[in-house]
């Protein structure tokens, strides 16, 4: 979130110079209304660029399913192994969570 605030900080203060300096001296309405179209223009830009980051993490994550599905299936996926040493008595007792 600070990465966001900062966005919206830095966008807000060059929207405001840039409409005090170009702008309409008298025009509360059109500062306002330019402030608002910079944090609508900014919501949609944070959206793109958190959606983009969801689906670049799904995708790996997806990948990373399809591998452990064809480690399962191929001839040894190493899981098997695991429940085999579970069952020995190893003589350490097991950490308390």
């Amino acid at each position: 979130l600070v990465p966001v605030s900062l966005a919206v900080v830095v966008v807000t203060l060059i929207v405001d110079k840039v409409v005090q300096l170009y702008g309409p001296r008298d025009s509360e309405w059109f500062r306002a209304g330019a402030l608002f179209l910079a944090n609508v223009v900014l919501a949609f830009a944070i959206y793109w660029i958190a959606s983009a980051s969801a689906r670049r993490m799904r995708r790996a994550e997806e990948a990373e399913l399809e591998g452990q599905v064809e480690g399962e299936h191929g001839e040894q996926a190493g899981h098997g192994d695991q429940a085999e040493h579970a069952a020995e008595p190893t003589g350490h007792a097991a950490p308390a969570h």
